[in-house]
């Protein structure tokens, strides 16, 4: 997959996050974990320092827990 930066290097604006927390550490996921929430929104932070005039829509369509969804 893209790193949320090459995503948004691309064009994307629009993110959907499913994240998953495991052991209190936060991860984004796609039925497998993928990166760390942290570091893809510290993709989002470096991106909008560079582009200001930048609108950047994040959804967090389900939390998952070790116990199941919270959603």
């Amino acid at each position: 997959t893209n790193s949320v930066r090459s995503q948004l290097n691309n064009g994307i604006r629009y993110l959907e996050f499913n994240v998953c927390i495991q052991s209190a550490n936060y991860y984004t996921s796609n039925y497998y974990l993928t990166d760390t929430l942290e570091n893809d929104l510290n993709q989002i932070s470096d991106f909008m320092s560079s582009n200001e005039d930048e609108v950047i829509l994040i959804d967090i369509d389900h939390i998952y827990t070790d116990y199941g969804s919270l959603s």
